[in-house]
C-alpha cells in the first residue's frame, strides 16, 4: 500500500500494488474490504498517488513500466478518474514515472512527475482540468541519480511547491499558478539529511529531515525544519 485516502463517506481508499498489478481497495473503519480493483497493463504496475474529487470519486496516478534500477527505468504515467464505486470513468497516459498530485485553488489538478527514462531524473509539473485535459506543463529541474523522492503541495495563494532531497540536501522549487517557475533552492553545503518530507500550510512550506552527525565518536540525531515562504 503506497497511500491511504479518507473518502467523503468516512471510509478509506487504499492504493498501491499487488503482484506487479495496480491495486485500489476501499475499506470501512473496521478494515473490512468493501470492494477491490486490480489493474493489469502487462508491465510492472503500481498506483503511486491519488486525490478525491468533489463528487465522491477520485483521481489516481499510476506507473506502468519496469521496476529495474530502483524504479528509475522507463515508465508510462496513467491519470485515471473513477466514480465513488471505483468504476473507471476516463484515463489518459504520457511518458513518466513516480508522481504526486494536488488540487489547486482554481479547481484544476497539478502533478509533479519524472519524465526521464534513465537513472537520471527530469522533473516536470503538469496541470490538468477535471476532465483530465492538459492546461500547462513545465520542466522545473534535471539531476543525475540522487533525488530520493519528491512531492507537490498547493498554497492558498494558488501557487505550488515541489520539494525533496537531492544528494541528501533539501531542494525546493516554487511554481506560480500559471506554470512559471519563480525560484529554486538547493544548498549543497548544508549538512546531509535523510528521511526528508514536507508539508504546505497556507502560503508556507516546511521541510522536515533527519540529520545524523558523528563527533568525538558520538552519534547525534536531530530533526531539522526549514521554513520557506513565497
Amino acid at each position: 500500500i503506497a497511500k491511504i485516502i479518507k473518502t467523503i463517506d468516512n471510509k478509506y481508499l487504499c492504493i498501491g500494488y499487488q503482484k506487479n498489478d495496480s491495486l485500489l481497495m476501499k475499506v470501512d473503519s473496521l478494515g473490512e474490504v468493501l470492494w477491490e480493483k486490480i489493474n493489469d497493463r502487462g508491465k510492472d504496475d503500481m498506483v503511486v498517488d491519488g486525490i478525491l474529487t468533489d463528487d465522491g470519486g477520485f483521481i489516481l496516478i499510476e506507473n506502468s513500466g519496469k521496476s529495474a534500477q530502483f524504479f528509475l527505468a522507463s515508465s508510462e504515467m496513467w491519470i485515471i478518474k473513477y466514480d465513488s464505486k471505483g468504476e473507471k470513468i476516463s484515463e489518459k497516459s504520457f511518458p513518466g514515472r513516480h508522481g504526486s498530485i494536488v488540487r489547486g485553488k482554481d479547481g484544476n489538478y497539478v502533478i509533479a512527475y519524472d519524465k526521464s527514462g534513465t537513472a537520471k531524473q527530469d522533473i516536470w509539473v503538469k496541470s490538468i482540468d477535471k476532465d483530465l485535459n492538459g492546461k500547462w506543463d513545465v520542466n522545473i529541474t534535471s539531476t543525475d541519480f540522487g533525488l530520493e523522492s519528491f512531492k507537490i503541495g498547493s498554497l492558498t495563494n494558488g501557487d505550488y511547491i515541489v520539494a525533496g532531497p537531492i544528494m541528501l540536501r533539501p531542494w525546493v522549487s516554487y511554481i506560480d499558478s500559471t506554470g512559471t517557475k519563480k525560484w529554486d533552492f538547493h544548498n549543497k553545503t548544508m549538512e546531509p539529511a535523510s528521511g526528508t518530507d514536507f508539508i504546505s500550510k497556507d502560503n508556507n512550506c516546511f521541510i522536515i529531515s533527519s540529520v545524523v552527525a558523528i563527533t568525538d565518536q558520538k552519534i547525534t540525531n536531530k530533526v531539522k525544519v526549514i521554513k520557506f515562504q513565497p
